[in-house]
């Protein structure tokens, strides 16, 4: 049998640990609200998708079309290839409709194929994920690495109307205060406070970028004239929906 060589050794190793480094390089997080226009019998049509990353490249989510009608989709992601499934009623039909395309940053390049009792159509699927105020509301827990302790505040907006409004409260510090301000700024969220941080005047201006149900940024501060930088990120509070009541047994 033939030996290797110390360095034939050295160099399988490397090339192995850099096929292993890139596959893990194209595991990407399709998470969040994907926008997409197409033509249809002479119209264009705005859609979009929205989507959370769960286990195992398993992606769940939701589709809205022209009726703004919210339709759960179920997929997976592979690598960077994006597969989604849904079945929708056009005209009282039944319509299989597939969305298969690649990930790259904030754009998928694919196809649509939408399969019904008359035969196939299929469309370019050029999406942009992006950020809307609708995308942000809800609960947020965030986890703020301060300088010497993390801080657990939660964040609540609203949207009222076109505005967004908000709350932030720390029981901790007990800080509970409106939040102001309040933003999307090139796919980014953002928003300020003031407030009384143990005795002390404390300014923060928050900016993190959403993806579906997860956020990650920074603060800026100013605490009683010294100014500084921390990051923080966050997941946002999914309520579950209420089980039906059960219904009471015959008295017997």
């Amino acid at each position: 049998m033939k030996l290797q060589s110390p360095l034939a050794l050295l160099v399988s190793g490397v090339v192995a640990f850099t096929t292993v480094a890139q596959e893990k390089a194209k595991k990407v997080d399709p998470s969040g609200t994907w926008r997409f226009e197409y033509e249809l019998e002479g119209q264009t049509m705005e859609d979009s998708l929205t989507l959370q990353l769960g286990k195992d490249g398993a992606v769940t989510g939701s589709y809205k079309g022209r009726s703004d009608e919210s339709i759960d989709v179920t997929g997976k992601i592979d690598g960077d290839q994006l597969l989604i499934d849904l079945e929708l009623e056009v005209q009282g039909a039944p319509v299989k409709v597939k969305f298969d395309g690649k990930v790259k940053g904030d754009d998928i390049d694919g196809m649509v194929i939408a399969t019904h009792s008359e035969g196939e159509l299929e469309f370019d699927w050029i999406a942009k994920r992006s950020v809307s105020a609708e995308d942000v509301v809800g609960k947020w827990e965030l986890e703020i690495d301060a300088v010497d302790t993390v801080l657990e505040p939660t964040v609540e907006l609203a949207l009222e109307g076109k505005e967004l409004k908000g709350t932030y409260k720390d029981p901790d510090s007990g800080i509970e205060v409106e939040l102001t301000d309040i933003k999307i700024e090139k796919n980014e969220l953002k928003f300020s406070l003031t407030a009384d941080f143990q005795g002390a005047p404390l300014k923060a201006n928050f900016s993190g970028r959403p993806y579906g149900n997860k956020v990650a940024g920074f603060i800026e501060y100013d605490l009683n004239g010294e100014s500084g930088e921390v990051d923080f990120e966050g997941i946002r509070k999914v309520e579950k929906p209420a089980e039906p009541a059960k219904a009471a047994e015959p008295a017997k």
